[in-house]
Formats: C-alpha cells, structure tokens, sequence
C-alpha cells in the first residue's frame, strides 16, 4: 500500500468499498503496515453473525464489520489489538458480545479501566478462530492526524455494525449485549 495523503471523505468511502484489496487476517503477518492509516474489518458472509445482526447488514447492504483509525502502526492497532486481541481493542469486546461470548464474573474489580472487559483465554482464542475464518480487512494509509480527523466522518458515512462513537445508525442490541458484559465484569457491590 501506498501513503496517501488529502483523500477527501468520499475518496476514503469509495476505497474502502470497492471490494479489491480485501485480505484475510491469516495474511496479515506478510504485510509490512508500519504505517498510521484508516481500515475497515468485513464479515465474508453475515449468515454468520446472529439475529438481528446478520439481518441488519442486509438492510444497510454493504458487509462493513467496523471502521478504525490509528496513529500509531496499523500492523499494532489492527493485527495485534482488534484482530488478536493483545490489547483493548473495542471491536473486539463488540464481536465477542454479539456472538454470546461474556467476560469473567467480576473480571474489572480493582481495574483502572472499567469499560475494558476481556474474555476469558479459551473465549479470546475461539473469537479469534471466527474472525480468521470470517472476516476481511482493507486499509488505506494516510498521516495519522488525517485519519483521526477523517474517521468519524468515514463511520457516519458507512455506519459500520460494530461502531458505536460517530455511528448514527448504532444498534441497541449491540449496546445493549455491551452493557451486558460490562455487568458481568464489574458487579456492583454484593453481587448480581
């Protein structure tokens, strides 16, 4: 991939649309990414997700799992954050919590980060398994200052189903399976 620089919003939209360039994650580790950047995480086939999620794509009809930015390595934001979960990574406590995955009981007690649920080793390593089997990626790179400016615009643009800030079509089932698993992880006083 190349740096590009000035792309405006519809220019990044198009690109990430347009199909050619997709990988899959199990191709990700050739792939220099050293650079900051825009990308977008698809589902090959929304048969895959549950209801109503699966048919929400067909209503929005494009495949678009979640749009990110990152400043510093895309090869450390996506690879090893959201798609491998070596990090926080909000798409991926979305994509767990939507397929049914939940957080330890109790797992944020004394975290400083309260809203940074995980999933339990063995849950982390079969969400993972899904996303290599069920997903693709395509990122366009561009100077990190651009795609923090660019990526809210690019979200209300798409509204990816896993987005939540800027997302002005955000599911409430997707909120609501979230708070779910953040009550899971940090229960209130006395238990649930």
């Amino acid at each position: 991939m190349t740096l590009r620089e000035n792309m405006t919003i519809e220019e990044i939209v198009e690109n990430l649309r347009d199909p050619s360039g997709r990988i899959s994650p199990k191709q990700l580790d050739e792939e220099r990414m050293d650079c900051s950047g825009i990308y977008a995480i698809f589902v090959k086939e929304p048969t895959t997700l549950p209801k109503p999620f699966r048919s929400e794509l067909g209503k929005r009809n494009h495949q678009f799992l979640y749009i990110g930015k990152t400043s510093e390595t895309l090869k450390e934001r996506l690879v090893r954050k959201d798609l491998r979960h070596k990090g926080s990574s909000s798409f991926f406590r979305s994509l767990g919590a939507i397929l049914g995955y939940q957080p330890p009981d109790g797992s944020l007690i004394g975290k400083k980060n309260q809203n940074n649920y995980k999933f339990s080793r063995k849950d982390t390593e079969d969400i993972t398994n899904w996303i290599n089997k069920n997903v693709m990626v395509k990122w366009i790179e561009m100077p990190g200052n651009d795609a923090k400016e660019k990526e809210p615009k690019v979200i209300e643009s798409i509204q990816p189903l896993l987005n939540i800030k800027n997302n002005p079509a955000v599911l409430e089932e997707l909120r609501s399976v979230r708070t779910k698993c953040l009550e899971i992880a940090r229960p209130h006083e006395g238990g649930r």
